[in-house]
């Protein structure tokens, strides 16, 4: 049986992160964050996007 990722919404990883909800959609719509669109605005983040985000921005400012 596969291993089902958790998915983690807009709002969640803005409250996380102490960031708006605005600057986490920027981020995906550049291209830094990966995200799943579920229909409209819907989407949702992995968190293996998230560790790559991580892991890329690491030395970086976000």
């Amino acid at each position: 049986m596969a291993d089902i990722e958790e998915m983690f919404t807009i709002e969640y990883v803005a409250k996380k992160w102490h960031l708006s909800p605005s600057y986490i959609r920027k981020l995906i719509y550049q291209g830094k964050l990966k995200a799943e669109p579920l229909g409209g605005r819907n989407v949702r983040i992995s968190e293996s996007a998230i560790q790559t985000f991580r892991e890329n921005s690491r030395n970086k400012e976000f």
